[in-house]
């Protein structure tokens, strides 16, 4: 699977994605991408720098959450102008995926429910044609949202607990 300009999978080299989880101030986040920069180069692992213009999933209502779409996809492009490096976020509603062309490679949108979960021996299968848990599913669903993802160099994840609901997360080019 292709990730950016990266060939991702066990029997892939290494990279890394790193960043501050939250844009606090253009100084914290130049200064990471500086040391993260130096550090990739020096060690030789590839980097994709990572940060978030929204932290939307904060545990209090009083926490920060960033600086915004317009300012942070700003912050973003400037990480990327002064170090060359890849660059990503996350988008939290289909709306940020337009401005965010302009200042990321790569957008992550995560879809989260509270239902009931997807034991670990599902999870294994979510993806394959025709697996199905309903008594009247196709088990086509998820197959086909998989390659599509897929075939436009994305990438798709799911992560899920019982009793405690699903995320499924999707990493896309831009």
């Amino acid at each position: 699977m292709r990730l950016l300009d990266f060939n991702v999978g066990p029997d892939q080299p290494f990279f890394l994605i790193a960043g501050p989880c939250v844009i606090e101030s253009e100084d914290l986040v130049l200064g990471a991408a500086d040391s993260l920069a130096e550090i990739s180069t020096r060690v030789g692992v590839p980097l994709i720098f990572k940060s978030s213009y929204d932290k939307a999933n904060r545990t209090s209502v009083d926490s920060y959450r960033g600086p915004g779409l317009e300012q942070g996809l700003e912050i973003l492009q400037e990480v990327r102008r002064q170090f060359d490096l890849p660059v990503t976020t996350d988008i939290h509603d289909p709306s940020q995926a337009e401005p965010g062309i302009t200042g990321v490679d790569r957008v992550t949108a995560v879809f989260q429910d509270t239902g009931p979960g997807i034991s670990a021996a599902e999870l294994e299968n979510v993806f394959n044609p025709f697996f199905t848990t309903k008594d009247k599913g196709t088990g086509l669903g998820l197959a086909i949202t998989h390659k599509v993802i897929t075939e436009h160099g994305g990438q798709i994840e799911v992560e899920s607990a019982l009793g405690h609901g699903s995320r499924f997360i999707v990493h896309l080019p831009v």
